[in-house]
């Protein structure tokens, strides 16, 4: 049985000429990294263009790449930057929801309630309404799993940078959270009748 090979020894492969090593790096973090940029953008059709893009560029650096860091951070810093040029240009909006439909390996399973799906689909349009800065750090940490120290090394920041816009998203989330919430109606506590 053999080991898989790591990305970067994929990476070196693919520098030495390899398009299997391209293949199987591209299939690797075809979920994770497109999953990332759907939610980062909020549309299917420039996040596949970005994910061919930064595919395009890891094939035009690996002749020149070296292991200064790992290759997961590598790429996602390469996305993250193609998704803050994208957001310069304004090519898309910041405010709009992902359709249902592009969230489909995340929405929860049939034997979850309905009540869980509509929560879901409230988070993604409360994170809809972050700076790409603030939902990118999110993202990364929880939605990939990565350390406040890997984030800050793919966003270019200190550690307490990515601390800061954590605590900051998480706040503004929260708040988002509650005003949608905040329409559905409460059961009025003062009214009820107590038995004494």
């Amino acid at each position: 049985m053999s080991v898989p090979a790591t990305d970067e020894e994929l990476m070196q492969k693919l520098g030495a000429g390899s398009l299997e090593a391209f293949e199987a790096l591209y299939t690797r973090y075809r979920r994770r990294l497109y999953t990332f940029l759907v939610r980062c953008v909020h549309n299917e059709a420039l996040a596949e263009d970005l994910y061919q893009e930064a595919f395009l560029r890891v094939l035009r650096a690996a002749s020149r790449w070296r292991p200064q860091a790992r290759f997961s951070t590598w790429l996602y810093r390469v996305a993250l930057n193609l998704c803050l040029d994208v957001r310069r240009r304004e090519l898309f909006p910041v405010a709009d929801p992902p359709p249902p439909e592009t969230l489909a390996d995340l929405r929860p399973g049939p034997e979850e309630s309905v009540q869980s799906a509509e929560l879901f689909l409230d988070l993604e349009r409360a994170l809809a309404r972050l700076s790409i800065e603030h939902r990118a750090v999110l993202l990364l940490r929880y939605g990939q799993g990565l350390s406040e120290r890997e984030v800050a090394e793919i966003v270019g920041c200190p550690v307490g940078t990515v601390k800061s816009r954590l605590h900051h998203a998480l706040g503004r989330l929260r708040h988002e959270l509650g005003a949608q919430q905040g329409s559905v109606a409460q059961p009025d506590t003062e009214s009820a009748e107590h038995v004494g």
